[in-house]
């Protein structure tokens, strides 16, 4: 997250300069030159603080855990839990509902690859996942990137073979 926000900051740095360019330039080619070297100016700008930002900075790993329900009523299907699957183009997601407190939910999805799926009746329902971020405490809210993400839903609610009638 932080790294795609230090890119839309090049970019609309590039952005005001190369129109401060354009509106002081009288000739084409010397416009042109001067865009190209303020894009790899910025570009290299960027690179240079996404390396920073993850690999220069003392990080810590948080584990959060976001309770999950099941929104389908026992009389669509058996069973109390269900969790949803399903393809955005190429790509498997799994959805589910964040509980939220109050009555509220949240649907939300993981990607397929990127998570393991844990049957377990000891925890409730949840979306169990690693949280990394700066170590320094005033920058905590900046979550650098998430890994280990763990669906951890009730035994058998993965179903492992279907018979068509």
């Amino acid at each position: 997250m932080l790294i795609v926000s230090i890119f839309f900051a090049c970019l609309i740095s590039f952005i005001f300069v190369s129109v401060k360019i354009i509106k002081d330039s009288n000739e084409v080619f010397e416009s042109i030159l001067s865009m190209l070297l303020n894009f790899l100016f910025h570009f290299l700008i960027w690179i240079f603080l996404s390396f920073t930002c993850l690999y220069c900075i003392p990080r810590t790993s948080i584990i959060e855990q976001d309770k999950i329900v099941s929104l389908i009523s026992k009389d669509q299907m058996s069973g109390s839990f269900v969790l949803g699957c399903g393809n955005v183009g190429e790509i498997e997601y799994y959805y589910f509902y964040k509980d939220l407190g109050n009555d509220n939910y949240k649907r939300d999805r993981v990607n397929v690859s990127e998570c393991i799926i844990e049957e377990n009746d000891n925890i409730s329902p949840c979306f169990q996942y690693e949280k990394v971020v700066p170590k320094n405490p005033n920058y905590q809210s900046f979550e650098l990137f998430t890994k280990n993400k763990k669906l951890i839903v009730p035994k058998n609610t993965i179903i492992r073979s279907f018979t068509l009638s």
